[in-house]
């Protein structure tokens, strides 16, 4: 592709949907020297603080014989009243292009809670790569229910947007310890599946987990690995550095996505529970993963006889389009180990009625201190399982060799600006 001497760029800027905002002040400019990335910069205006939009780009070329529809953003396609920019990769989505007079149209939809909306991270380069390019876009995943192989659990990382908002977290069954109002105040991305083994090899460049069968492997979701492998560190949240060498230290590193984390309890229990208000899934929303008492009742890709892992996705999706939040795997978060949360949070539930953006306790002087896993693994029985408040305590360092080896595995997130 060759834009040098680019001539004749026009831009403009429309909007399509109901309400009476409109996008403005469309410019866009080709980055030097001359790759095929275009900053397109834009204005939404006449719209509602807080309001937020879906905003693509169309194109075309050769005296509008040609049409491009943009796919490939460098920059978050979900941008808010104001001015924003979109990072437009026209060599993705129209390779070998050459021209004198490519026309962009802006275009901004009013974006729905928990509509979909991805960030995706390419990691075909492996674990020697200097970067993972990352993309947003609008367009779901190419994943069959049950697949395996596939480009989204292998060599791709997808996460969907969750948007800000509040539901009543449940911590444990009954009683004073759970059963408190949470709001969770800024969007997050969230892996749609459990990061897989072949996904953590091509970060890290080993295969930790337990099940180790190379025919099957690669889709099934990566466990026996620490809390401790996944900073670089134990002390976490104590101690919030992390390491270059770790998991989410290459993934920061390599991505710019300078808050790649594991979840908050608080944002894990907000995406699992996808808007359901009572504390057990019910077999209408679909959220049962792998558990030892319902193989084959649900369906059996475990690629074991009677017990193990099944490929991530093998499983209907929660409300919110989530796969495997029960089951399967644990998953670790963020946040160290505290029974009860409802007396933690005591003062600020009586002042505001509320636990905003909860982090959990934030002092640990153990040597191998404790964190909050979530979900319910493969050994969980459904009827054990089958609940939003499945929560876990594991130990930082030395699960991967207890008996939490093989159960514990991690989904991942990027908070938005």
């Amino acid at each position: 592709m060759n834009f040098r001497g680019l001539v004749g760029l026009t831009v403009m800027g429309a909007a399509f949907a109901a309400g009476a905002f409109e996008v403005q002040n469309v410019t866009a400019r080709q980055r030097w020297p001359w790759n095929s990335l275009f900053d397109v910069d834009f204005e939404i205006v006449q719209a509602s603080a807080g309001d937020k939009f879906s905003v693509g780009i169309t194109a075309t070329c050769d005296g509008d014989t040609r049409t491009i529809v943009g796919k490939t953003y460098r920059s978050d396609i979900i941008c808010a009243a104001g001015q924003n920019r979109l990072v437009w990769d026209v060599a993705a989505d129209a390779p070998g292009l050459k021209t004198t007079d490519l026309r962009i149209s802006v275009t901004a939809t009013s974006f729905a809670a928990n509509a979909a909306a991805y960030c995706v991270i390419d990691l075909s380069a492996g674990p020697d790569a200097a970067t993972y390019p990352v993309r947003y876009t609008l367009e779901v995943p190419e994943h069959v229910q049950g697949g395996s192989n596939e480009v989204c659990q292998l060599t791709e990382m997808w996460l969907k947007r969750v948007s800000a908002g509040q539901y009543i977290f449940h911590a444990t069954d009954t009683g004073p310890k759970g059963w408190y109002n949470v709001r969770i105040t800024k969007d997050f991305y969230c892996g749609l599946f459990e990061c897989t083994q072949q996904q953590w090899y091509q970060v890290m460049g080993t295969w930790p987990s337990r099940f180790t069968n190379e025919v099957c492997r690669a889709s099934r979701p990566v466990e026996s690995v620490t809390h401790a492998q996944i900073f670089g560190q134990k002390q976490w949240p104590m101690v919030k550095t992390v390491t270059d060498d770790s998991f989410v230290g290459r993934m920061r590193a390599r991505t710019g996505l300078a808050a790649f984390n594991l979840p908050t309890e608080g944002q894990w229990e907000y995406a699992a529970r996808a808007g359901r208000s009572t504390s057990t899934p019910g077999q209408d929303t679909g959220v049962y993963a792998r558990y030892s008492s319902n193989s084959g009742t649900v369906g059996d890709y475990s690629c074991d006889v009677s017990s193990g892992t099944a490929y991530v996705g093998s499983y209907k999706t929660n409300a919110w389009g989530f796969y495997d939040c029960l089951g399967n795997v644990g998953e670790w978060t963020q946040d160290a180990y505290e029974e009860d949360l409802k007396t933690l949070y005591a003062d600020e539930i009586e002042q505001t009625g509320f636990v905003t953006d909860p982090v959990g306790p934030m002092s640990s002087t153990a040597a191998d201190p404790s964190h909050i896993t979530r979900g319910g693994s493969w050994e969980n029985t459904s009827g054990g399982g089958a609940s939003f408040y499945v929560r876990t305590r594991a130990y930082t360092v030395s699960s991967a060799n207890s008996n939490q080896k093989g159960r514990l595995g991690a989904r991942f997130i990027v908070p938005c600006e």
